[in-house]
């Protein structure tokens, strides 16, 4: 997550009607280890949510502190999933890393109870990166409603973050892993030709987020 993206999330966190009972759903939450090591999201999102109401983890990796593991696609896990209804989805950089954009939002919605939220963060003006995908999906404001038709619009914002040198020049481990492999070619080269090389294009340029927060709506 982009420092700038995941302020504007903690911003807007404490509008949310969200209450001690509360549980929030971290799709795609990756595991622990990430999470702890990305200061920004820590700070303005994840610990702002505990502080609120109650957290949950779901990826494809089992792992520590992920509390649903599995794959929505799957019909027993999302079956399962839903039962749970939750108050709200943080849905931070997952669609541009899913083979069907439309099915997962169909389902993601039905996790979600009446009134709940979608808290969307993904990448606008972004380089390709894989996990294990990139679809290329780079949405507008408006694109992100139209996927969640039952939903109203609260508020979104493109938010202009910070340039690639900036991230790479603010985390030496990152820096000397990024030196390591643009002088290694040889190593998954087709990688090597359509991510790590591209990247530099962004060097001084700003990458940007769409940021979206929508509400069920209640139904008649």
């Amino acid at each position: 997550m982009l420092n700038n993206e995941a302020i504007w999330i903690g911003k807007h966190i404490p509008s949310l009607t969200l209450k001690s009972e509360s549980i929030v759903l971290n799709f795609g939450s990756q595991n622990e280890k990430y999470n702890l090591e990305n200061k920004y999201l820590l700070d303005y999102v994840i610990n702002p949510i505990k502080k609120i109401c109650h957290l949950r983890n779901l990826d494809l990796q089992t792992g520590a502190n992920i509390h649903y593991s599995g794959n929505l696609y799957e019909d027993s896990f999302f079956n399962e999933l839903k039962k749970v209804q939750f108050d709200c989805v943080l849905l931070c950089n997952v669609l541009e890393h899913v083979t069907d954009i439309n099915e997962l939002s169909n389902r993601i919605a039905q996790l979600i109870k009446n009134e709940g939220y979608i808290i969307f963060s993904g990448p606008y003006k972004y380089p390709l990166h894989f996990d294990p995908i990139d679809n290329g999906f780079r949405p507008e404001i408006d694109e992100i409603n139209k996927l969640f038709p039952d939903f109203e619009y609260i508020k979104g914002e493109i938010v202009k973050d910070h340039t690639y040198s900036y991230y790479l020049f603010s985390n030496i481990k990152v820096l000397a892993f990024t030196f390591f492999r643009v002088i290694t070619p040889f190593y998954k080269y087709k990688k090597w030709k359509q991510v790590v090389i591209p990247k530099f294009k962004w060097w001084n340029k700003n990458f940007k987020a769409t940021c979206v927060i929508i509400k069920k709506t209640k139904k008649q």
